[in-house]
């Protein structure tokens, strides 16, 4: 079993120096050196040592880690693989659209007419990434389309 990531980095962080201030006495910058060692590298533990770690160090009820699961089917692993991936998909597509709409908006505010060129320059993504966009930046409602340019189409 690998101890992939912690999801309150910041709570995980002061409970280690509370640890640290109790038992082990490091300074800010000595413990901090340590940590930052810690999370760059991936340790792998097995379950029963997590499980002996939460149960005494942090009175944890670790019956969880024990419960069985369900073993899938090659055909339910690649299912779930793809539903997945798709998931990844969308949501890096509606982070990079929000980018883009986020710069044409502000070239809009500065009163300047937003370009693919420009909107790119901005937003940190290539030109060719905001051109496949594009269609849905200028149909936008925030976005006024007669706002923007739209270069004619090239053939190459």
């Amino acid at each position: 079993m690998a101890l992939r990531h912690i999801q309150d980095e910041e709570a995980a962080y002061q409970r280690v120096r509370q640890l640290n201030e109790r038992h082990i006495g490091l300074t800010d910058e000595e413990l901090n050196k340590y940590l930052k060692t810690a999370k760059t590298t991936l340790y792998k533990y097995k379950k029963d040592s997590i499980a002996d770690y939460l149960e005494r160090q942090l009175g944890m009820d670790v019956s969880f880690l024990y419960q069985d699961k369900a073993k899938l089917n090659p055909e339910e692993v690649k299912a779930a693989r793809q539903a997945a991936a798709e998931s990844t998909a969308k949501k890096k597509a509606e982070s990079t659209l929000s980018r883009i709409l986020r710069a044409a908006r502000e070239l809009l505010t500065q009163n300047v007419t937003p370009t693919q060129v420009s909107v790119a320059a901005i937003c940190g993504r290539s030109e060719r990434t905001v051109r496949r966009y594009w269609t849905e930046v200028i149909g936008h409602p925030a976005i006024r389309s007669a706002s923007i340019y739209s270069p004619h189409r090239y053939v190459r």
